[in-house]
């Protein structure tokens, strides 16, 4: 279910960055044909140069939805179980200390720090 989601999520990312790149490219163009064309030092070559700049943006946020989109194989790395654990109780300590809940640490000793 939940790969589903992230599958059509990702066609959806897709498809909305096909159509906005396409547009973007053409607004990117003309702004820089105009750019040539018109004589230098005139005030409208400076909007134009933002009009580029401001689309290159638009298209880095679109190359980010297509990132979204393509499947990547999952990094597999050694971590410190001590730092993912610390992580964990201190993500819900507040809470547990609402409800009456003491959490005490006890890492075995020579693991901490030591990859898994």
């Amino acid at each position: 279910m939940v790969a589903a989601k992230f599958a059509f999520i990702g066609e959806v990312a897709a498809g909305v960055a096909h159509e906005v790149r396409t547009p973007l490219g053409i607004l990117r163009s003309a702004a820089q044909l105009l750019d040539r064309s018109l004589p230098k030092g005139v005030a409208t070559g400076e909007l134009l140069e933002t009009i580029v700049a401001e689309v290159d943006r638009l298209d880095r946020v679109v190359e980010g939805l297509l990132q979204l989109a393509r499947p990547h194989l999952p990094i597999v790395e050694r971590t410190p179980l001590d730092a993912v654990l610390a992580r964990s109780v201190d993500l819900v300590a507040a809470q547990a200390h609402e409800k009456g809940i003491t959490i005490r640490r006890a890492f075995c000793a020579g693991v901490a720090g030591r990859p898994l």
